[in-house]
């Protein structure tokens, strides 16, 4: 299975104007960075530990509760699910195998991290979504997810940690393949992220923009 460093994804931005130049940073990690394999700590427990969420943050409709719902899904190998909880002109851009393939590899690691919604910021027409994984033993780790309303709930534009995934899962994808030359599976992971990263901040951008009038 394609992996990734959960530690490379702890990235965050606080800086919203203008707005698309605000999301771009919001992909805080380089995706020209080269993956790196996750190993999963043989120490720790195959259960999330306990976060008590404020009951606000992650109510049935919310951003926090669509956000929740999609590690829910991610925890059972529910992949295609998941996908749902993401705007389709996102996952239409990044394209279908490389978005598919960066959430399933993301199970591994959240089977054993709880997620804890540490804050939720309304920004021109979005949600902006702080929040950690947390894991028994080890540092809590923090990402970006940045939402759109849609009838009766929210959907998922861009965030930090299945940014990185789609790039470790492009990247390998290419390494396990016949071509095995670093830069070519490099450049595909670089722009597998690039993709998703993109068509977040265009549709944010719109959205921002009739926010504002």
């Amino acid at each position: 299975m394609v992996s990734y460093d959960p530690k490379s994804v702890g990235c965050r931005f606080s800086c919203w104007a203008p707005l698309a130049l605000s999301l771009l940073l919001l992909a805080g990690c380089s995706s020209d960075d080269p993956p790196v394999e996750r190993v999963e700590p043989a120490s720790r427990p195959s259960v999330p530990p306990r976060v008590d969420n404020e009951p606000r943050l992650v109510r049935e409709g919310s951003p926090g509760g669509s956000v929740i719902q999609l590690w829910e899904y991610l925890r059972a190998g529910a992949v295609p699910s998941a996908a749902t909880l993401y705007d389709e002109d996102v996952r239409n851009a990044t394209g279908t195998n490389e978005f598919a393939g960066g959430l399933a590899a993301l199970q591994p690691d959240l089977v054993s991290r709880a997620l804890e919604i540490v804050k939720d910021e309304r920004v021109a027409g979005l949600r902006l979504l702080t929040v950690r994984g947390v894991a028994k033993g080890e540092p809590a780790l923090e990402y970006s997810y940045t939402l759109r309303p849609r009838a009766g709930g929210w959907l998922i534009v861009f965030d930090t940690l299945l940014s990185r995934a789609i790039s470790s899962y492009a990247t390998a994808r290419i390494q396990q393949t016949a071509d095995k030359k670093s830069g070519n599976a490099a450049a595909a992971g670089a722009g597998a992220a690039e993709r998703f990263r993109s068509a977040g901040v265009e549709l944010a951008t719109r959205i921002g923009k009739r926010a504002g009038r």
